[in-house]
């Protein structure tokens, strides 16, 4: 377990903890059951961070429940012959690669819109200009790390140890984004800052933009203007004022 404030996943700030946790408690059960306890613990613990996060119960995962569930309980009346064991473990596999996919696709695109709303010139006024490179650049790896996860992800199945290892990129990809997030929301405060701040200069500079084109055109606004509307004025009552002189030098 780990007190690191710099880490989003309430109880494990890392891969290493989560998988060493769960090797723990797997150890406590019959063999048998050992692989399929620890996926269902890895499982679980992503399972109630979406729910805390989002509010969504995800449904494919608890479809996965279902399904291992039922193979349990068939075990305990058709024995090995059934390969129930093994289907519950399939279906516990999967519980736990979906749970994993939705956190990483939910995290990056929280991540793409955090970045979105700070990539501008705001972004200069956060840790010295250094935080959005920063952001940019861990989300690149993390992408990276989920795109890996994405191509071995079609071996699944082959056997138990290329299942660890699908699992284990799949969690690679979660805890990189995982760590962008905690950074972004640790600086939340001073994104805000900087935003306001923004806008505070942009603002002032369209007025201070709009009172120099007053200035540059004051001439033009306070004599010119009023002779262009006096002139036009003129013109057109010129023929009235011709004809009442005609009419005065008669």
């Amino acid at each position: 377990m780990s007190d690191d404030t710099d880490k989003l996943f309430a109880l494990f700030s890392s891969k290493e903890e989560l998988l060493e946790a769960a090797q723990q408690t797997a150890a406590s059960v019959d063999e048998k059951f050992a692989r399929s306890l620890k996926l269902y613990f890895i499982a679980r613990y992503f399972v109630a961070v979406y729910e805390s996060r989002y509010s969504e119960i995800p449904i494919q995962v608890w479809n996965e429940y279902r399904n291992a569930l039922d193979h349990f309980f068939r075990d305990m009346t058709d024995g090995d012959a059934g390969g129930h064991l093994v289907k519950m473990e399939g279906h516990l596999q999967r519980a736990a690669l979906d749970v994993l996919k939705l956190i990483s696709h939910k995290s990056k695109d929280n991540v793409e819109a955090a970045v979105k709303r700070i990539d501008n010139d705001a972004s200069g006024l956060v840790d010295n200009g250094d935080f959005l490179p920063k952001i940019k650049a861990e989300y690149r790896s993390s992408v990276s790390l989920f795109e890996k996860a994405k191509t071995i992800d079609i071996r699944l199945g082959e056997d138990a140890k290329t299942n660890d290892e699908v699992l284990s990129h799949y969690l690679d990809a979660a805890f990189s984004f995982d760590s962008i997030s905690a950074l972004i929301y640790s600086k939340e405060g001073d994104i805000d800052k900087a935003l306001n701040k923004y806008r505070s200069i942009h603002q002032k500079g369209e007025v201070g933009g709009l009172c120099h084109h007053l200035k540059a055109h004051a001439v033009w606004y306070v004599i010119y203007l009023p002779l262009v509307f006096v002139g036009g004025w003129v013109k057109d009552n010129w023929s009235i004022w011709l004809e009442a002189a005609l009419q005065h030098f008669q």
